[in-house]
């Protein structure tokens, strides 16, 4: 009985500490994606590629795509895939929300970047940032 009552702990558990390209690293109600560079050590800080898909596009589907991914590892830095509110983001003056001043978009933003931090190797100074479309 305690051997399975730990064996659920643990599996429950996991979803929140296993987080990656696969696996949507969840903050509060938003989330993202992070891949690490190739042969990344899982100790020396690396910089990162924020990246911001399209409309209607996702943070799964930019990891879905090998050619992106593939630079940025090259380049020595993590991907992170930032995940837009039902694949769309709170732009100001964007369709449907015109009067936005995006505050929401900062908050994730910088929310994304603290978790990031808090979790990975990610070092502050060597961050860029970079979209599609919308998300560009």
């Amino acid at each position: 009985m305690r051997i399975s009552a730990l064996l659920l702990a643990l599996i429950s558990a996991s979803p929140v500490l296993a987080c990656g390209a696969d696996t949507d690293c969840v903050l509060g109600d938003r989330t993202y994606r992070i891949a690490m560079p190739e042969g990344y050590d899982g100790k020396t800080p690396v910089g990162a590629l924020v990246w911001s898909h399209g409309y209607r596009g996702s943070a799964a589907g930019a990891m879905r795509n090998g050619s992106l991914r593939r630079m940025v590892s090259d380049a020595g830095l993590a991907l992170i895939a930032a995940q837009g509110v039902d694949g769309s983001w709170d732009l100001p003056k964007g369709p449907g929300t015109f009067d936005s001043t995006g505050a929401a978009e900062f908050d994730y933003f910088d929310a994304v970047l603290a978790d990031a931090q808090a979790r990975f190797a990610i070092d502050p100074e060597r961050i860029i940032v970079s979209g599609f479309s919308a998300g560009g």
